[in-house]
């Protein structure tokens, strides 16, 4: 049986009609990306929309899956001392997107600290033009440290979402070329904490923990590394 992807159509069909269908299936779970792929075609000879219709499907399918990580190197937290001795340093991940000008980024931030030595906290602070993807509580979620080891959490408390909208400036060689505000990008910001609760999950000598989250089309992943408390702190490198 011939699959939908590689149906015969009309030769009065055209292909944009069919296509966004491929671009909603390879993207199902992503409208935002459904929606600006979208692309009007000419006609094509029916003897070869066949060939055509694969090409899109193949090529659209692998575009859809993208993983984004956010390393650190910091001081080994400590469990009853201040609460700057057992927070993490605050690593973000900064996306555009394809309707937004290619300066313009959104920044995806988490940081979190030990509550006690079965309890782990993580505050998230999510941005994106979709809400679905602004939401903390629409993502996939588990740490796993430096062995292997994963858990997942015991759910995710105060959650918020907010509408936010921002002025931006031309930039040319790094200095705004005026001082009034040119356009406007609105966007969600979604905050949330998640909890993680096993017995004995923080230990002292814990060398790496990495925050994972996906959605379908993405994978955040946020990782610390520790050093004793004499080595020096590093900056956040966040990296593609």
């Amino acid at each position: 049986m011939a699959t939908p992807y590689t149906r015969d159509l009309p030769a009065t069909e055209r292909l944009d009609s069919f296509l966004p269908g491929i671009i909603a299936e390879a993207c199902r779970d992503d409208p935002l990306k459904a929606e600006t792929k979208r692309t009007t075609l000419i006609h094509v000879p029916k003897d070869a929309q066949r060939f055509v219709v694969i090409l899109a499907m193949l090529a659209l399918a692998g575009g859809c899956d993208r993983s984004w990580r956010a390393e650190t190197t910091q001081t080994s937290l400590q469990l009853g001392s201040t609460d700057l001795a057992r927070t993490s340093m605050s690593q973000r991940i900064r996306l555009g997107d394809m309707q937004l000008p290619p300066r313009v980024k959104l920044s995806n931030s988490v940081y979190f600290v030990v509550v006690s030595k079965d309890r782990l906290r993580f505050h998230v602070n999510l941005r994106h033009r979709n809400q679905t993807i602004a939401n903390p509580s629409h993502w996939r979620v588990w740490i796993e440290d430096g062995q292997g080891n994963r858990h997942r959490p015991e759910g995710i408390d105060r959650l918020t979402m907010t509408p936010v909208s921002s002025s931006y400036e031309a930039i040319v060689r790094d200095q705004p070329t005026n001082d009034l505000p040119l356009y406007m990008v609105t966007f969600f910001e979604g905050k949330g904490d998640y909890t993680f609760y096993e017995r004995d999950i923080f230990q002292g000598d814990m060398n790496e923990l990495t925050l994972v989250m996906q959605q379908p089309g993405y994978e955040y992943r946020y990782t610390w590394r520790f050093v004793p408390d004499d080595s020096e702190r590093a900056v956040d490198v966040a990296q593609l």
